[in-house]
């Protein structure tokens, strides 16, 4: 519907009679194809750019903690969402 609105507004800018959009026209057809396809993909496109970036500012990297672990061993594992912050790392 969009590719028609767009088609038929740029006849009616242009002074051109809305005759020239016909369904018996090929290259009507065609241009409305294109005109869909170029749409959806800059929607599909977006729509997936938006999920990413609110993935992560969900779920943001949280950067490894160093633990002194049995025998005096110093290891280091990645920090989980519901740790407390460590005032000796100052990662």
């Amino acid at each position: 519907m969009g590719a028609l609105g767009l088609m038929s507004a740029t006849l009616l800018l242009s002074s051109e009679p809305l005759t020239l959009l016909s369904p018996s026209n090929s290259s009507t057809v065609l241009m409305i194809c294109v005109l869909f396809l170029l749409s959806f993909t800059w929607q599909y496109t977006d729509i997936r750019k938006k999920k990413k970036k609110a993935q992560n500012e969900a779920n943001p990297d949280i950067p490894e903690m160093q633990h002194v672990a049995r025998g005096n061993q110093v290891q280091a594992r990645q920090r989980r969402v519901g740790d407390l912050p460590d005032l000796r790392d100052f990662s």
